[in-house]
């Protein structure tokens, strides 16, 4: 989608382009009719002057013209003749012609004296020129027979290179200027736009940035213009509501979870006692009672991590890790949760793989991701651990085959005690919270994790960012 600013810059730019090209070319063709109608104007005014030598002899007219009087339609030798007249008598023969047609003829087009005809024409010299015919009636010619009824018929020609070469650079100009106005215009437009889109573009950076991390961050409203400073004072104080509740779920969670430690213990450790005096039939509801007492445990540890990954309590010291071994050493830890399971495990690591990662909050990582593949896992079913290089990093796939999860569900995998009823283990040993601790403590170390569903093989990726290999190891192995 194309940004606010795009638009408008377009649109604008748009808008004065079409209205300085409106501009200029109503401008030309104003000029041009000016032009052209003083031309004509001129045109009519010797196309009179030539009339006025016809006159009536022996029952006849004749047209004493002499070019003394219009030089301009006299012969020249250079072949520039500027202007050319040809008279008709009224049954169209040819009464007399200037010394510049040189035996040719002009087309015979004829208006009348108020509304006379007017074209463009190639002159007798071969040049582009214009013209203007009309019949004329009011002479001296009629006014010394008043029984007949003489009428001339006159048409005039000139040479229009000079109106065309000034038209020809007006366009010129005005089509410079026209360039100019678009290109002033988009660069004024564009300016305009970048400084009074700043306080937006600060705001919508500003809100681009907000995270659970960052909402004590508040923005900045004694720069913005009026129209977006209560955009800004209300998102204020929704960003001071939202953070306020925030804190008080952290709160709730890590107070809940430090006073129901010490009940745990102690629930657990009579369970033990109980549980150690033999196995007897008063003893039998106190292997329930551990179990549930150990579940809670588990959930509360769960809590009271991810209380410190959201108020970023926790440390995180990242250092080489090899990845590597920190899976065969997890793997190996987890040898008989996947044999209670009936499940295989297939590993396709690289020899040695570098991250730069906590190794504590790595190895957790890694032990819930694996709990929850070989817990979930059919019976019989392989989990296959895959890594590679990728070119942002190292990628490491945990691949299983899973039941009654679909495509949608990777969505919710990583909620808080999200676990699908159908999946749910009858012993009550997955509270919902492993991965929601898997992601919290991914971006903590700003690690990426992604679940995908695949015909019922689930996938699910980690993207770790690769460190140096030249590390020595024994930094690189976690303890």
């Amino acid at each position: 989608m194309r940004s606010i600013k795009t638009h408008l810059t377009l649109r604008l730019i748009t808008g004065f382009s079409l209205l300085s090209v409106a501009g200029i070319g109503l401008l030309y063709y104003g000029l041009r009719y000016t032009l052209l109608r003083e031309f004509d104007e001129r045109l009519a005014v010797e196309a009179r002057s030539v009339i006025t030598f016809a006159r009536m002899e022996n029952g006849r007219l004749q047209l004493d013209f002499c070019d003394r009087y219009l030089r301009a339609f006299a012969a020249n030798q250079d072949e520039r003749e500027t202007h050319f007249f040809e008279v008709w008598n009224p049954d169209g023969s040819v009464l007399a012609r200037s010394a510049s047609m040189r035996g040719t003829h002009l087309d015979p087009r004829f208006g009348t004296l108020q509304k006379p005809a007017i074209w463009n024409l190639i002159l007798p010299n071969g040049r582009p020129g214009r013209a203007i015919g009309f019949r004329y009636d009011e002479s001296r010619v009629h006014r010394s027979l008043p029984t007949a009824n003489p009428e001339l018929r006159v048409v005039v020609a000139a040479n229009r290179e000079e109106i065309d070469e000034i038209l020809s650079r007006l366009l010129m100009a005005l089509l410079l200027l026209a360039a100019f106005s678009c290109v002033t215009s988009t660069a004024w437009v564009s300016l305009s736009l970048r400084k009074g889109m700043t306080p937006i573009e600060r705001l919508a950076k500003h809100t681009n940035e907000i995270t659970t991390q960052t909402l004590s961050s508040r923005f900045p409203v004694d720069g913005l213009p009026i129209e977006l400073k209560p955009i800004g004072l209300r998102l204020n104080e929704l960003m001071q509501r939202i953070e306020a509740g925030f804190e008080r779920e952290r709160r709730f969670n890590a107070d809940i979870a430090h006073e129901l430690r010490t009940p745990l213990a102690e629930l657990r450790t009579l369970a033990e006692i109980k549980l150690r005096q033999g196995q007897t039939r008063e003893t039998i509801p106190f292997q329930d009672v551990l179990a549930s007492a150990l579940q809670m445990e588990k959930i509360v540890n769960c809590l009271l991590a991810l209380s410190r990954c959201d108020s970023h309590t926790q440390t995180v010291e990242k250092t080489p890790v090899n990845l590597t071994a920190l899976c065969r050493s997890v793997l190996e830890a987890n040898q008989s949760t996947a044999a209670a399971n009936g499940v295989t495990v297939e590993t396709k690591l690289l020899n040695d793989a570098f991250i730069l990662a906590d190794p504590a909050l790595s190895r957790s990582i890694l032990q819930n991701i694996i709990e929850n593949a070989f817990e979930y896992s059919p019976q019989g079913s392989t989990v296959r651990f895959v890594c590679e290089r990728r070119e942002d990093g190292i990628e490491l796939k945990i691949i299983n085959r899973t039941r009654h999860l679909t495509p949608t569900d990777t969505e919710r995998m990583f909620d808080r005690f999200w676990r699908k009823d159908a999946t749910r283990t009858p012993d009550g040993r997955h509270c919902g919270l492993g991965l929601s601790l898997v992601r919290a403590l991914c971006d903590l170390q700003q690690f990426r994790v992604k679940a995908s569903l695949t015909e019922g093989i689930l996938t699910l990726a980690l993207f770790f960012e690769a460190a140096s290999a030249e590390r020595p190891e024994s930094l690189a192995v976690p303890v």
